[in-house]
């Protein structure tokens, strides 16, 4: 779910394109690409195992409703991936956080991962190398982040744990945090 991406991952394809032909390739499931937001409901959520929300900060806010269709959805088995730092817009995350307002996890209003001068502390003239964004490390041994050593991060956004298990961190800045809900899983990363 989500506006389109500010960067591209493949030349030519949307961020989003480039997550749905990867997945189409080489899973055994289907992807599709939702960039205006749907009537959330139980019967919409059915067709879904995993919802990727990207940058869906120009949505309407979600309804009671929907809210807790989302999360009845989670809790009997669905799967879920957030990502944050579109822009610089430090309040991006509203809808994403009362989204999830149920897991506890969340992104931190006004927080900066990277910022411009972090990047050219880090990067210095090598900036471009990295596409501008500042390797990040403190990947856990959790299993998403076990072999993950850095990933690049452009204006991503701090993540609140909360009940969650810390994915990635560096110094007291949480970059990640995954928790189960019931029968469900719940990932928030701090970038896109």
């Amino acid at each position: 779910w989500g506006g389109p991406a500010q960067r591209r991952a493949v030349p030519s394809m949307a961020a989003q394109d480039a997550v749905g032909a990867w997945l189409n390739e080489n899973s055994t499931g289907d992807a599709d690409y939702t960039a205006t937001k749907p009537a959330i409901t139980a019967e919409y959520l059915a067709a879904y195992n995993i919802i990727i929300i990207q940058d869906i900060s120009g949505w309407a806010a979600f309804t009671a409703e929907e809210k807790a269709a989302f999360d009845a959805w989670v809790r009997a088995g669905g799967g879920v991936m957030t990502l944050m730092g579109y822009s610089d817009n430090g309040n991006e995350m509203v809808n994403v956080n009362d989204l999830l307002s149920f897991t506890t996890m969340s992104y931190i209003p006004s927080t900066d991962t990277s910022t411009p001068a972090q990047r050219d502390a880090l990067l210095g003239t090598c900036k471009d190398c990295y596409g501008a964004s500042a390797p990040q490390a403190g990947w856990t041994s959790h299993p998403i982040g076990l072999n993950v050593k850095k990933v690049g991060a452009f204006y991503g956004r701090a993540v609140t744990a909360g009940s969650g298990e810390v994915v990635a961190q560096e110094g007291s800045v949480v970059l990640g945090a995954a928790a189960g809900v019931d029968s469900g899983r719940v990932f928030v990363f701090h970038d896109e």
